[in-house]
């Protein structure tokens, strides 16, 4: 096994070797045709985030996971967690370390397991402002916007800062939601 593991590392080494040789200029050559980066976030709607960010230098893709433990919650409330998908773009500040981005996710909203029953319905806005500390590490924060749409009636009052006012509205077993709030996180990559 030893054996079958350092041929595979010497083979992968002698390509990238003959890889960064055929690149034009003699620059190295990017493994992927696009960018990929990982987010650790914390927002008013979940306390532990994670976002994998797929696309271009200018435009991306994104994948959500959330998790709202429940100690942050009241006593008889579980764990919230959130699943999502969105786009969003980057614009860096010429001649500094740094950026703007703005993000439109759309997130599945549900309590206890982590994909059950999902009625409810989250289209965040984030619009941040960010720093590029390493090569590979940045820090960001910056405002959101919520809408909560819920299709089987429940009213998510623990959703959000409790001291920022929350707009509801309720029509039979539909309601809606829509509140602002702030993200903080690292993107590393």
């Amino acid at each position: 096994m030893k054996h079958t593991l350092a041929s595979l590392s010497a083979v992968a080494a002698a390509t990238c070797s003959l890889a960064a040789s055929a690149a034009p200029g003699g620059e190295e050559p990017a493994l992927l045709p696009f960018d990929v980066k990982v987010q650790a976030y914390a927002s008013d709607v979940s306390l532990a985030n994670l976002a994998l960010k797929v696309g271009g230098e200018h435009i991306y893709g994104l994948a959500t996971v959330g998790m709202q433990p429940t100690f942050m919650l009241s006593a008889a409330t579980p764990s919230r967690w959130s699943v999502g998908l969105g786009v969003g773009g980057i614009m860096p500040l010429e001649a500094t370390a740094f950026f703007l981005h703005a993000d439109l996710i759309g997130s599945f909203l549900n309590e206890g397991s982590f994909i059950g029953d999902a009625k409810s319905l989250l289209g965040t806005v984030r619009l941040m402002a960010g720093f590029r500390v390493t090569d590979t590490i940045s820090v960001f924060a910056g405002p959101t916007l919520n809408t909560l749409v819920d299709l089987g009636g429940r009213q998510w009052s623990d959703v959000g800062f409790g001291f920022i006012p929350k707009w509801d509205i309720a029509s039979g077993a539909t309601s809606v939601s829509a509140w602002p709030g702030a993200t903080l996180g690292v993107q590393l990559l």
